[in-house]
This record gives C-alpha cells, sequence and structure tokens, in this order.
C-alpha cells in the first residue's frame, strides 16, 4: 500500500500509478483501486467484476471487517493520504490454494537470487553424478558453473576459449557444439539472462547519465539569474537609502529572474524526462484540426505576437483529422513552435497555421514571411541554448523551447522537418500518424 502511495501522481486531474507497484498487485493476484474523498474510484488496476465503483460512509470499514460480500475468499486494505489530495488506496486480494510449484517457490521477489540459487544446488548435485560418467558429461556444466559465477561478477557475457569464442560454439551465434546439446534449454535459458543482466545494467547507465547532466545543467542554468537576483538582494540590504520607487524597481526585478529560475527548472525537467523515456502520455482520439485552430486563436491573444498577423487556414470541405495523441502534451509542442515563429521576426510578420492529411500522416504547417534562417542556424534549431542562455531582454524564454517541442514530437512517433533561408521566411510541418481502421488509437 505504502508503495501504491509513493507511486500514485495526478496530473491535470488524470491519475496514474507506477508500474512497480502494479507489477505487485499482479504478482499477488490482487487489485487496486484509487478513490476520492466522496468515496468515488477514479482509478482502478484488475478490478474483479462485482466489486462496487462507489463506497458509501463507512462502508470501507465493514468490508474491511467482512468482505463476503464481494465474493468468496476476499478481502481488502485500506490506506488514507491524509495529504491536501484526499485520497482513499483499496487494496484488494483473492486467496487460492498454492501449487506445489510456488510452494517450492514461494514468492516471485526471490526474483534472481532464488534462480542462481536453484541453478547452483541442481548443478551441484548433478556434477557428483557426471564423475560416474566422465569428462564429456562434466566438461559441459563446468562450463555453466563458470558462466554463473562471472554473471554473480558482473561480466555479463559467456566465457569465451583462448580465440575469444563463447566456449559452448564454433562461433558466436552459431550453432551449440555436439557435447552441450543435451543441455540446450539450460543454455538458451542463461543466454537470456546474460543478455536481460546486460539490459539492465545499460538501462541503469543511462539513468543515471541523465541524472549527472540534468544536477549539472541546473546549476550552469541557474548561475546567471541567481547572480542577478543576489546583486539586488545586496542592493536593498546596503546602508543606501533608496526611494520607494527605486526598491520597487529592484523588487521587480528580482521577481522576474525568480520566474525565470521557475520556468527554466520545470523545462529541465520535462527535458530529463522526455530523454529517460520517463514521461507518461495519455493518448486518446483527438481532432487535429481543432487542436492547431486552438493553438493558433492563443497565439493571437498572447501579448509577444502583438504586431504580428496570425492566420489559421481552414481546409477545404468540412470533417476532422484524427490522430491520437496526448492533447495537453502535443499542443505543448505546438505552443513552441508558434511563440519561436513571432518571437524571433520583427513586427508585420504573418504566420499562418494549416492543417492536412496525406495518407497514414496528418500535418500541422506553420509558415512565417519573417527573416528567415541561415544554414547553421537551421542546422541547430533544436540544439538546447543555441540561442543563448542569457535571461536578459528580448532573450526571456529559457532556451529549451524548440528542444521540448522535438522530444514531445518525438515521443509521440511523429517527426518536425523544417526548410529555411535568409530573407525568405521558414516554414515547419510537425507530422504525427493519423488514425486509421487499419491504426486505431491505443490508449
Amino acid at each position: 500500500m505504502k508503495q501504491a502511495k509513493s507511486e500514485t501522481t495526478v496530473t491535470a486531474g488524470e491519475v496514474t500509478v507506477g508500474d512497480d507497484a502494479l507489477d505487485m498487485v499482479d504478482r499477488n493476484h490482487g487489485w487496486l483501486q484509487v478513490l476520492d474523498d466522496n468515496g468515488h474510484q477514479i482509478f482502478s488496476h484488475a478490478k474483479p467484476a462485482g466489486v462496487p465503483t462507489d463506497f458509501a460512509p463507512g462502508q470501507l470499514v465493514s468490508l474491511k471487517q467482512d468482505a463476503s460480500s464481494l465474493g468468496s475468499g476476499r478481502s481488502i486494505h485500506t490506506w488514507y493520504s491524509g495529504d491536501a489530495r484526499k485520497l482513499t488506496w483499496v487494496y484488494g486480494t483473492t486467496q487460492r490454494e498454492k501449487s506445489t510449484l510456488e510452494r517450492l517457490v514461494p514468492s516471485p521477489d526471490e526474483g534472481m537470487r532464488a534462480v542462481l540459487i536453484l541453478l547452483v544446488a541442481s548443478f551441484l548435485t548433478v556434477i557428483a553424478v557426471a564423475g560416474l560418467f566422465g569428462s564429456s558429461l562434466a566438461r559441459p556444466l563446468i562450463h555453466m558453473m563458470e558462466w554463473l559465477d562471472q554473471l554473480s561478477k558482473g561480466t555479463y557475457a559467456e566465457p569465451t576459449d583462448r580465440r575469444g569464442r563463447p566456449r559452448s560454439r564454433r562461433r558466436a551465434g552459431g550453432p551449440l557444439r555436439s557435447k552441450y546439446r543435451a543441455y540446450r534449454e539450460v543454455i538458451a535459458a542463461l543466454d537470456t539472462l546474460t543478455a536481460e543482466l546486460g539490459r539492465t545494467r545499460a538501462e541503469r547507465e543511462r539513468m543515471e547519465r541523465a541524472q549527472e547532466e540534468w544536477v549539472t545543467g541546473v546549476s550552469h542554468d541557474l548561475r546567471t539569474p541567481l547572480s542577478s537576483v543576489r546583486g539586488y538582494a545586496d542592493l536593498l540590504a546596503s546602508d543606501y537609502d533608496f526611494s520607494p520607487d527605486e526598491v520597487r524597481h529592484h523588487a521587480a526585478i528580482i521577481r522576474e529572474k525568480s520566474d525565470t529560475m521557475e520556468r527554466l527548472i520545470g523545462d529541465l525537467g520535462l527535458t530529463f524526462r522526455l530523454r529517460a523515456e520517463a514521461l507518461p502520455l495519455s493518448r486518446q482520439d483527438a481532432d487535429l484540426l481543432e487542436v492547431a485552430r486552438e493553438a493558433a486563436v492563443a497565439l493571437t491573444n498572447d501579448p509577444r505576437a502583438a504586431g504580428r498577423d496570425v492566420r489559421f487556414i481552414e481546409p477545404p470541405g468540412e470533417g476532422c483529422v484524427p490522430v491520437c495523441i496526448d492533447v495537453a502534451w502535443f499542443r505543448r509542442a505546438l505552443d513552441n513552435l508558434l511563440i519561436n515563429a513571432v518571437v524571433h521576426n520583427a513586427e508585420g510578420t504573418t504566420v499562418s497555421v494549416s492543417v492536412a492529411r496525406l495518407g497514414s500522416e496528418a500535418t500541422v504547417t506553420i509558415v512565417d514571411d519573417g527573416r528567415g534562417m541561415d544554414a547553421q542556424t537551421l542546422a541547430r534549431l533544436f540544439d538546447r541554448y543555441y540561442r543563448g542562455t542569457t535571461s536578459d531582454g528580448d532573450a526571456a524564454g529559457t532556451g529549451l523551447g524548440m528542444a521540448i517541442a522535438r522530444q514531445l514530437v518525438d515521443a509521440h512517433g511523429g517527426r518536425i522537418e523544417v526548410s529555411s533561408a535568409s530573407g525568405e521566411g521558414t516554414t515547419l510541418r510537425v507530422i504525427v500518424p493519423a488514425v486509421t481502421t487499419d491504426a486505431p488509437c491505443a490508449s
């Protein structure tokens, strides 16, 4: 229950529970429900038929004492958050008779250790018998024991001979040698275990690198606005008698830099989650035409677009362009691209937005007749901080907007295409898969 509580997040009214907690629920053949402060279910996982989705006051207390009304052998446990979220977690189980194998292996939580112990114990027994049949039978067993020992020491590869080839094969990836074929199932299991351990270590190292990069980025990128905050704070703390207007001016600058640091931390956190593939997307059927139209309307009301002519070009005919996207995050990508089109062009620039569908793909096209970009700028358009990390003046953004836009589009299985030349404006195409009868939306 504590793990389910710690892995529960509420984002934009949507409740999600981490995969580790849900895997534990599945391994114990249970179910999980999350209730709001009114007893209404707002999340469920593996809930059996007959278990209610709404609970009256006091019903959970009664069910904890006797859950027979939910079904034979069922019981529930509850946990109340006690914080501002006012959530209640209901964890239910159904008792069942364990099989012989389950009694021998009490719990999947034993994991790798239990597997290795069983393998080692089995091999030790077989090796004792193998002495009766000569070295031709014992050699493969000794090889597999060495393989297990090598895995336990962190070397995730099959032991090799003097030529660097796996001992059980004549060549890497080739068929087994004749003396090893009697153990093909065991060797196949060891191959799978070796590959899985290698992938786990590579993933752990990737996450550690991403964390180090995020910490380094935060410490570097906060230095400029933090220096400004400290400088103006030192001024206000000095013995100089500032006028009320000067105090308000300095305080406004401190507030502005604080807002910049807050946006920067949020953007850095988002880029880290995207690079670590840790951003869950709540995909749903959506009309790309309507999403793009709303983004264009929002841009016309943005003060940063003052003096620019923002147009949304309605496609001929009626209908929609169905896509399977997380509307909030995809809209964030469009907003970043549109803001970039207005803030880096002079007043009088026209920015046009249109939507089209070509076969199995849907496209949002953003065209401006502004100053365009040279080849070097175009090549580095989606690099982080390419336009500078300062938070002064017109460059008040975090420098991460375009990088975030591309990462969000990539996360949706799409791509961004850009064409531009100095003095000739810029065209961006955001291309994502369209929903078809052959490729429906899988939420």
